[in-house]
C-alpha cells in the first residue's frame, strides 16, 4: 500500500485512527438481500439505527474504492472520508424497491467522492 508516496504494508503502520477504523469494519458482515431490504424499509420509515447499519456494513468496499487512490498521494483517510460521503449519499438516495442491490447502486457516488479528493489532493500539490 502507498501512503504519502511511500510503500508500506498494513504491518508498518502505527496505531493510528485508520488502523482502529479499518480494525472495526472488519467485524462487520455484508448484508444478505433480505437484510439490505429490511434495514432499507426501516430507513424509509426513519429509523437512524438501521440506516447507520445500513452504511457501516457497507464500509469496506469504501476502502476497497480509496486504496485505488492511494497513488495520488493523497492520505487514506482523507481518501475513506470523502468515500464515506459518497456512500452515505448513496444510502439517502438508494431505492431497494427497484430489485438491485445498494453497493451496486453506491459504487458510483462512492467512486466520484474518492476520485474528486485525490484530484484536489494533487491540484493542491501542483499549485504550491
Amino acid at each position: 500500500m502507498y501512503q504519502n508516496g511511500k510503500n508500506i504494508s498494513f504491518t508498518d503502520r502505527s496505531n493510528s485512527s485508520v488502523d482502529m477504523f479499518l480494525r472495526d469494519i472488519r467485524k462487520s458482515e455484508p448484508l444478505s438481500s433480505a437484510e439490505e431490504y429490511e434495514l432499507w424499509r426501516l430507513m424509509r420509515q426513519g429509523s437512524q439505527r438501521a440506516r447507520s447499519k445500513f452504511i457501516y456494513a457497507n464500509l469496506r468496499y469504501v476502502v476497497t474504492i480509496a486504496k485505488k487512490y492511494l497513488a495520488s498521494g493523497a492520505a487514506l483517510d482523507d481518501l475513506i472520508m470523502s468515500g464515506s460521503l459518497g456512500i452515505t449519499r448513496a444510502a439517502d438516495m438508494f431505492d431497494a424497491s427497484h430489485g438491485f442491490r445498494f453497493i451496486s447502486f453506491a459504487t458510483w457516488y462512492i467512486d466520484c467522492e474518492v476520485r474528486k479528493a485525490a484530484y484536489d489532493h494533487i491540484k493542491h500539490n501542483n499549485t504550491t
